[in-house]
């Protein structure tokens, strides 16, 4: 007879077999061997025996049913299933799609293809998260002159990088100095909401925007446009890790026109019902109705005229200054120079002819004159 796990043969008793049965399992129980009811044992066995098997099978069933060890508190723990050959097989395919992704990078920096090697290094950071990779990013934004994205990763790069990590890039804190130069904040006040901004064709977003935006520094052109209002055009210079500010102002349509002065020559100042706006070319909105214009420039006749402004209009007007005549051409000027001539050579000509002197009434040599006594 063997304990713990049921009977592994027939197993007798008082000289006669018993055939034991394997339940099923149970709930808190292990799967235990069930003996026979007592009854069929009584059926085949003597009956000079049966205080014998009683005791026996008294004692079997307690031996068989005796939870072990491990069901008498909760139950065990199920062992841990083996890895899924699938799994093992997605890993190393997605290791290996890595690798390439960082190969196809490096190789179009090699090869100066800064888009294929950006787009290489973002699926792979996409995939794994991977510090270094916004590094990688960063030169490669460096090398499309987008530096406000290349700073941005630069900054991310340092924040997230390990030490170690960052000890691999000794001049850091220069690199993103240098990048900083490259990149200028642009802030947009503007007093209409829902306005695109425009710089150099690439929208920023719209009015209000949330606060400086990192831009490429230098020259651009900005627009800010909205439905029903005139565009807002200007050029700008745009300095290098500095903050610049723009105050946008948009004119609604069916209350103004714009108008574009210019002058030929140009450096005429326009003045606008008394009110000066600055030297041409010049480009003024101005209220639905007539104007009066004045034009005026050192050296040329001024000019005054005046300007109907219709709704929603712009145009450009040239004007056309006439230079003031010289001084020679006047007639009095040379009616005045002729008179100051001929005074002039008269008395030149009195001056210095020589006449003969007057024949006297005295002969030479004689001296008439009355005798004076003492």
């Amino acid at each position: 007879m063997k304990r713990g796990g049921g009977v592994r043969g027939p197993l007798v008793v008082a000289g006669a077999p018993v055939v034991v049965a394997r339940s099923e399992p149970r709930p808190g129980r292990p799967a235990a061997a069930t003996p026979l009811h007592l009854s069929a044992l009584m059926m085949v066995m003597p009956r000079a025996s049966l205080p014998a098997a009683c005791v026996m099978v008294s004692f079997l069933t307690h031996m068989l049913w005796t939870p072990t060890a491990g069901a008498q508190g909760k139950p065990r723990p199920a062992p841990a299933a083996p890895a899924k050959p699938e799994a093992a097989r997605a890993d190393v395919a997605r290791a290996d799609r890595l690798r390439q992704l960082r190969v196809r990078g490096e190789q179009a920096m090699l090869e100066l293809r800064y888009r294929e090697a950006l787009e290489a290094f973002g699926e792979a950071y996409r995939e794994s998260g991977e510090p270094t990779l916004l590094y990688n990013m960063a030169r490669s934004y460096q090398g499309l002159e987008r530096f406000p994205e290349a700073l941005d990763h630069l900054e991310r790069f340092r924040e997230l990088a390990s030490a170690a990590t960052r000890e691999q890039v000794p001049q850091l804190d220069e690199l993103i100095a240098q990048t900083r130069q490259r990149v200028s904040w642009l802030v947009i006040d503007a007093d209409r909401p829902g306005a695109r901004v425009m710089l150099r064709g690439v929208e920023l977003g719209r009015t209000p925007l949330p606060g400086p935006v990192r831009v490429v520094a230098g020259e651009g052109r900005l627009e800010v446009l909205l439905d029903g209002y005139f565009a807002f055009e200007r050029p700008l210079t745009l300095p290098g890790g500095e903050r610049h500010e723009v105050r946008v102002s948009l004119l609604a349509r069916d209350r103004t026109g714009i108008l574009g002065l210019r002058s030929q020559p140009t450096g005429a100042l326009f003045t606008v019902d008394g009110k000066e706006l600055g030297m041409s070319p010049v480009e003024a909105p101005l209220d639905v109705g007539t104007h009066r214009l004045r034009l005026t420039k050192p050296g040329f006749v001024a000019l005054d005229t005046q300007l109907q402004v219709e709704a929603g209009e712009r145009r450009e007007v040239t004007f056309t200054l006439e230079r003031q005549a010289p001084l020679t051409s006047r007639w009095w000027f040379w009616a005045g120079i002729g008179a100051v001539v001929a005074g002039g050579v008269v008395l030149t000509y009195a001056l210095t002819t020589e006449r003969d002197p007057p024949r006297g009434t005295v002969e030479p040599g004689v001296v008439r004159s009355s005798l004076v006594r003492f």
